[in-house]
């Protein structure tokens, strides 16, 4: 039974129907997201780095930071460390529970739509021995909206997605905890009697996933062209019922 109908040129339209082609428009849109790897090539350390509709240039708050890609790592930051990594360094004194010296670095990744996620591979390691750690920290994915949600990662081997639940065009990278980086690696300095140390920590960027703005002009055609055939489908039924 149908409950509400449109008429479309004398046509009789049910808006089951409409909603079928309005979910074809939608699910022909999503269907235009683009993932983006970073880990393909090497690309050289630049000010501003172009990658498949992906534009990164250094944070804007944050720490500085040069973008460049590795080849089986992905993206990073030239200006301290390892140029496939965004990373924080922190000194920790002997016998001290908190750092007593830090430089960091960031990137901003912005395109022309919206970012839907972002998969990363973590990493941390203590740099006076280069021995790598089984821990977790936190990132600000500061994307382009008024709200600041810290993300805790796992640095056990595995990557990490970060979901994008604002309609960001845009995001900052920043290594940066909410309470103190300190609260993470409380416990495993306490354990080795808290050595004076230093510690890397910090992530690559494997690939970024967006939707492009959408081509209006298709999308208008698309939907004329689902509204065209149900019409025609209706006149059809309308024949076929005065045969």
């Amino acid at each position: 039974m149908v409950t509400k109908a449109t008429t479309f040129g004398g046509a009789f339209l049910s808006m089951k129907g409409l909603y079928l082609t309005l979910a074809l428009i939608i699910g022909l849109t999503n269907a235009n997201a683009i993932t983006i790897r970073f880990d393909d090539a090497d690309r050289p350390p630049s000010d501003t780095l172009n990658v498949g509709g992906v534009t990164v240039t250094g944070g804007t708050w944050g720490g500085p930071g040069r973008p460049a890609t590795t080849l089986g790592f992905g993206l990073g930051s030239d200006s301290l460390g390892s140029s496939f990594a965004i990373e924080r360094v922190e000194h920790y004194p002997s016998g001290s529970l908190f750092r007593d010296d830090l430089s960091s670095e960031s990137l901003r990744l912005t395109v022309d739509g919206v970012i839907n996620s972002i998969t990363i591979m973590p990493r941390i390691s203590v740099f006076e021995t280069g021995k790598s750690l089984d821990l977790s920290f936190e990132i600000l994915p500061a994307w382009d909206s008024p709200d600041r949600i810290y993300t805790t990662v796992e640095c056990n081997g595995t990557s990490t997605t970060i979901l994008n639940r604002t309609p960001a065009s845009g995001v900052d990278l920043i290594i940066a905890s909410d309470f103190g980086e300190y609260l993470h690696f409380l416990e495993y300095r306490e354990s080795r009697g808290l050595p004076d140390e230093t510690l890397v920590f910090g992530f690559s960027i494997l690939s970024l996933d967006y939707t492009p703005v959408p081509d209006t002009a298709n999308s208008a055609c698309l939907l004329g062209i689902g509204i065209f055939g149900i019409v025609c489908a209706g006149r059809s039924r309308g024949w076929f019922a005065r045969s």
